[in-house]
This record gives C-alpha cells, sequence and structure tokens, in this order.
C-alpha cells in the first residue's frame, strides 16, 4: 500500500504507498508550520543552490522539542524504538483517548516522522505508477511525505527525487474530501480522488523542469482517479504539534507539525 492514514486502504484500487525515507524516523523535526483554524478540514523540500533543502533539514537525530511530556515521550519512543510497532502501540494504550471532535485539532500541515509499515525498509528507488496507478512508470526516489488537512480537503504529499539529479526535487500529491467520523472513535472518513504533481518551492523552475523530464508534466493540472468509497482514519493522540493517526488496516503514523515546501496552491 502506499502509506499515510488509511496505510494499507488509502485508495484500496491498488494498495500502494510511498514509503517515506528510513531517515525520516531519526531526522530533526522541520520548522513549524501552520497551527491550523477552527474548520474542520481547516509547500515539502524545496532545494537551494546547495542541495536539497528538505534533506538539510532533517539529517542528524530527532529532537522531541515539546512541551507536553506525552508528546516527547511518543518521540523519543520512535527514535529509539523504531523497528518495534507493539512498543509504540503499548505506549499509545497507556495514553488519554482525543475528544471525538478531535480532528479539529489536526488541521493544517504534518510530516510524517514514523510509520509503521516502514519499520526497516530503506529509501528506495520506486515507479511512480507504484504511488499512484495513473501516473507515468519514471523511477524516483522519495524521501519524504507530508499530510495537509484544510478547508475539508485532505492530501496526502510524497516528495521525491529522480536518481541523478539529487539538487532538485518535486512532489506528487493525492487530495480528496475529508470530513469528521461517524460512531464512538471519531477520527475522519477521506477519499482520494484527485492526483497531482507540485513544484518544490524554491528551486521551482527547475523543479518544474524535472517533473517534464520524467512525464508529470501534464500533472501539474489536478486528475481524476478511481477510489472506492470513503476511509476511516482513527485519531489515537493529538497534541500541539504531534499526532497518532491508525488507518483501517491497523498501520500507526506519527506526525509532527512541519512546513510542507511545495506549492500546493
Amino acid at each position: 500500500s502506499r502509506g499515510g492514514p488509511a496505510a494499507s486502504s488509502l485508495r484500496r484500487r491498488p494498495r500502494l504507498r510511498p514509503w517515506p525515507s528510513a531517515a525520516a524516523v531519526a531526522a530533526p523535526l522541520p520548522p513549524s508550520g501552520s497551527t491550523g483554524g477552527a474548520e474542520v478540514g481547516s509547500g515539502a523540500g524545496g532545494r537551494g543552490r546547495s542541495g536539497c533543502a528538505s534533506r538539510r533539514h532533517h539529517e542528524g537525530g530527532l529532537v522531541a522539542r515539546h512541551a507536553d511530556p506525552d508528546e516527547a515521550i511518543i518521540l523519543s519512543t520512535v527514535r529509539n524504538h523504531p523497528d518495534d510497532p507493539r512498543r509504540i502501540d503499548r505506549l499509545l494504550a497507556a495514553l488519554p483517548q482525543p475528544n471525538l471532535d478531535a480532528v479539529r485539532a489536526v488541521t493544517g500541515d504534518w510530516r510524517v516522522e514514523w510509520d509503521s509499515s516502514l519499520l526497516a525498509r530503506s529509501k528506495a528507488k520506486r515507479l511512480l505508477n507504484s504511488i499512484c496507478p495513473e501516473l507515468p512508470r519514471g523511477l524516483v526516489e522519495v524521501h519524504s511525505t507530508y499530510n495537509r488537512l484544510y478547508d475539508n480537503t485532505y492530501q496526502w504529499v510524497v516528495g521525491f527525487m529522480v536518481p541523478g539529479t539529487e539538487r532538485v526535487d518535486a512532489a506528487v500529491v493525492l487530495s480528496g474530501p475529508y470530513k469528521q467520523g461517524q460512531g464512538k472513535s471519531g477520527g475522519f472518513d477521506l477519499e482520494l480522488t484527485d492526483v497531482r504533481a507540485v513544484t518544490a518551492d524554491s528551486n521551482a523552475d527547475e523543479s518544474k523542469a524535472l517533473l517534464f523530464s520524467i512525464g508529470l508534466g501534464s500533472f501539474l493540472n489536478s486528475r481524476q482517479i478511481g477510489n472506492d468509497g470513503p476511509i476511516h482514519v482513527d485519531l489515537r493522540y493529538v497534541g500541539q504539534d504531534t499526532s497518532v493517526q491508525v488507518d483501517e488496516g491497523g498501520n500507526i503514523l506519527v506526525l509532527t507539525r512541519s512546513k510542507i515546501p511545495y506549492i500546493l496552491d
């Protein structure tokens, strides 16, 4: 499957996912981004002349910079035990459950710091159509993933480089509507209905040229994709700067608030 909330079921046709870099589980937190608004449903990695900005932002160890002790414990656990999802699941079971309307608190921009379906996988070269079947077969290397919930729209952002052109990157975005979930578990329900390509927010011209070079130029305009209906995502923890989401398949994601350094608007 392709990753992110609804890990094994984001677009159930087929169940593929854009694996984030293995380094993501041990990367420092990026600069704080939007904290979102009260409305339910509330740009990564541009490269400068000296190299990949997203890589520069995330070299080194994961830093627990939060005042909330629960957030610090979560981040410390995924840093020190990235290949032990059972330990992390036990930790989450001991934490207070979010309110049923916690979806309002996750409005905004997020970076995936840890994904239970990643585990020991390393950064890997992948075909674009393994992220979304409608995309061409260009070979890329996924380095980070982001999530935006804003204005009733869910966006899953997959940052990638092309082998041989590591000084510039771009992203593909899977998106669609989302709304607060029904029932006792709260969370939210989303549908992925569109895909598009976006440029980095620095070196945008080079990023655009990169997209054309691998057959994504026509995807600068959003295209509809097939989907099999809504996907439910539970919110297991929501703090000021950290959230934990669990998809229908039981995959766990730990996210931190972050600027998304791609041009999404």
